[in-house]
């Protein structure tokens, strides 16, 4: 704790009218210590909670007045606008075509506390600072940044962190920091102890880059297939973007000459070249250059053993904010460092810190490599991450997530991505121990129990891997049919043993919870219709390119799986198929769509919610459109309602479809075609199997408790 001085103990701080902020950071321009650290909010943020009520403010106002102010702050280093600067596109200088319009609004600021934020908790609130609303450009409309003021309890040190120095990241500053993390992790995490050394190198991939030379301005590389010669030492990992331009790539035919040497590399490789030198590392494997990309055989081979390529690397490369091979790893930067601020209220006088929350999330969630579907995996898997993002370097492994700013671990107060969240959340309760996954960052998965002869699968291990399956379903692949391999190695980890069958990106272990995937509410252009080249059953996710939400997990299943097969492709299961099938019993209920509702014999279904796997113009029209829907679900919950002036909880039901079409000449089988869910509390009686459906749709009746036998395609 700060030095503390004494009032009057029967005084509520906020009565107070202290000078505040009076010693805030030189590393901060004199509009963001007048503006936002004068604002009398921070007496209140030490109101106890019951004095604050509902009437606690949000504090908000004008920034800089012009952008030539802006600019000035920035030219000093200003923490704040440097940082807000950084998040601005770099064609920025083209967009301001209204600048002039921003002579007394350029910049602006709010600051908002939560409750109770004057107790212990070492988070007290926040503050923003965005663009005035001077441009309509859609782009720069909302563009903001949040600082956290972060509690340092005694010494500044509490939260250590370090000033970005004034270059780039190819600056010694950067490079000493990552050779810090590198060492640190190889003699000091005995979690991340896995290849250290080159003795301990038991598998390499089929082909490599060898660097050579005598030093960096007489480097040369070659490809060499270990078999042929082996290597010897560690090897390194390139994640990158291919992007829309024209790449060097390994064809059949290149090979001889690829041996010999390759020359004029594309600026993203020659920079992991470079990066390869300094860490002293002799061999590198980069996908285009190390798996034969005109040959379809070779391809298929080389993407079963993708899992094996990134655990087996001492490290990945990831160029997190090249959009393609020719954006590099090095980017220069501006000075920023972190700052402090003491607020003379209270009972005393405070340090905070301030702390970027979207740091992670601007520069390597929301980066050009994270949106990069094969990148989920490459992250994954390899046993440590070196991020070459915009501004700074990351560092991930089992023990750390860093970066320059925060060297020693980022605070929490700095918000990750959701898979980090969901990893993070796994590792602190111990999911697993036991894991197959050993070699993760964060283990995934544990061995599965046989109770009844029903598969059990814990819950935050089911949850955990349709976090990223959400995550994965958000990123995009220059090539669609890349779908299923590029997740088909942290599938391998998820089969403990043949109980546990991989079904295009469902686990039979999971069914039916692993059906009750849908597509959120998006516009039409977002909304993909499924790839017209078979990827995938209409059952499975993987069929779509679109995100997808998974519904709870913790549900009581209604439909029976009798029988779930697909046909892959290759002898690797988690590869790419050719069909598949899913044989069900259950009631079936014929419906039908007009507009935006769904009917039963002509009554409209309300406390209902649907979502198509794709656009349908037909359900936009006032024609019927006929469909069946399969219950799939039941969720069991209660509702604090009023009944008779009197409240009390009431339970409810929800029950989860699936949406179905029959395929023409196929009697028996159906598609997929959405998902919903009806509430009891509207009357979901009308959801009554019907009984005569089996000439119809070829499908069998069983009796009222078992309902219809069919295939879904």
């Amino acid at each position: 704790m700060a030095d503390s001085y004494s009032e009057d103990e029967d005084e509520y701080p906020y009565s107070w009218e202290p000078d505040f902020a009076d010693e805030v950071s030189p590393d901060l321009c004199s509009t963001c210590q007048i503006t936002i650290f004068k604002a009398p909010i921070w007496r209140e943020m030490y109101m106890p909670p019951d004095e604050l009520g509902e009437r606690f403010p949000k504090y908000e106002g004008i920034h800089h007045h012009s952008y030539e102010s802006f600019q000035s702050a920035v030219d000093q280093s200003c923490y704040i606008c440097v940082e807000l600067y950084n998040t601005l596109p770099v064609n920025f200088s083209e967009m301001t075509e209204n600048i002039d319009s921003a002579k007394s609004e350029f910049t602006k600021w709010s600051i908002s506390c939560p409750d109770g934020c004057g107790n212990e908790s070492p988070d007290c609130g926040s503050f923003s600072v965005s663009l005035g609303n001077w441009t309509s450009d859609e782009q720069l409309q909302g563009l903001s940044i949040q600082f956290h003021l972060w509690r340092i309890h005694g010494k500044p040190t509490d939260i250590r962190s370090e000033a970005l120095t004034l270059g780039s990241t190819n600056s010694t500053e950067a490079w000493n920091r990552a050779n810090q993390w590198i060492n640190e992790c190889t003699a000091e995490h005995g979690c991340c102890a896995h290849l250290t050394s080159p003795g301990s190198v038991t598998w390499f991939p089929t082909r490599l880059i060898e660097i050579f030379g005598n030093d960096e301005s007489e480097t040369h590389i070659r490809l060499i297939e270990t078999k042929e010669t082996t290597p010897s030492g560690l090897y390194i990992t390139l994640s990158h973007c291919w992007g829309n331009v024209n790449m060097m790539r390994l064809e059949r035919s290149k090979i001889e000459e690829f041996k010999a040497g390759i020359l004029n590399l594309p600026k993203t490789f020659n920079d992991l070249i470079i990066a390869a030198r300094k860490f002293g590392i002799k061999y590198v494997w980069i996908d285009c250059l190390c798996i034969v990309q005109d040959e379809m055989s070779d391809w298929n081979i080389e993407c079963s053993l993708m899992d094996k390529v990134y655990r087996n690397a001492f490290f990945n490369i990831a160029a997190t904010a090249s959009h393609n091979s020719h954006g590099g790893l090095f980017y220069d930067r501006l000075k920023s460092k972190p700052c402090t601020v003491i607020l003379s209220a209270g009972k005393g006088r405070e340090m905070f810190l301030l702390v970027d929350a979207r740091q992670f999330e601007k520069d390597v969630a929301n980066s050009p490599l994270l949106k990069r579907g094969w990148i989920l995996q490459e992250r994954l898997l390899a046993p440590r991450v070196l991020h070459f993002a915009r501004r700074q370097l990351f560092w991930e492994c089992k023990k750390l997530c860093a970066s320059e700013t925060y060297p020693y671990g980022l605070p929490s107060a700095v918000r990750r991505d959701d898979l980090q969240q969901g990893l993070e959340e796994n590792r602190k309760n111990s999911v697993v121990k036991k894991a197959p996954l050993y070699l993760l960052k964060f283990p995934l998965c544990r061995s599965h129990e046989e109770v009844e002869g029903v598969e059990e699968i814990d819950q935050k291990e089911v949850k955990l891997w349709y976090q990223i399956v959400k995550t994965y379903s958000e990123t995009s692949l220059t090539f669609s049919s890349d779908k299923l391999p590029a997740l088909s190695g942290v599938a391998k980890f998820f089969q403990n043993g043949p109980r546990n069958t991989y079904l295009a990106g469902i686990w039979k272990a999971h069914l039916p919870h692993g059906l009750a995937w849908y597509r959120p509410y998006q516009t039409q252009e977002t909304r993909l219709p499924r790839p017209e080249k078979y990827r995938a059953p209409t059952w499975s996710w993987m069929s779509m390119d679109s995100p997808i939400t998974i519904a709870s997990y913790s549900a009581s299943p209604i439909l029976r799986i009798l029988d779930a097969q697909t046909s892959p492709c290759t002898v690797d299961p988690t590869g790419p198929v050719s069909g598949g099938f899913l044989v069900v019993e259950g009631p079936l209920i014929p419906l039908t769509w007009k507009g935006h509702w769904l009917y039963k014999n002509q009554e409209t279904i309300y406390g209902t919610s649907s979502w198509l796997d794709e656009p349908r113009s037909d359900t936009q029209s006032d024609e019927e459109v006929e469909f069946f829907a399969l219950p799939l679900l039941q969720y069991d919950y209660t509702v604090w309602q009023n009944l008779n002036w009197h409240h009390q909880y009431v339970p409810h039901t929800c029950i989860a479809l699936l949406f179905l079409q029959p395929v023409q000449n196929h009697p028996g089988h159906f598609v997929r075609i959405g998902m919903g869910t009806a509430e009891n509390t509207y009357g979901n009686d009308k959801l009554v199997m019907a009984k005569d459906l089996g000439d119809k749709l070829g499908v069998t009746y069983l009796g009222e408790e078992r309902g219809y036998r069919l295939t879904i395609v």
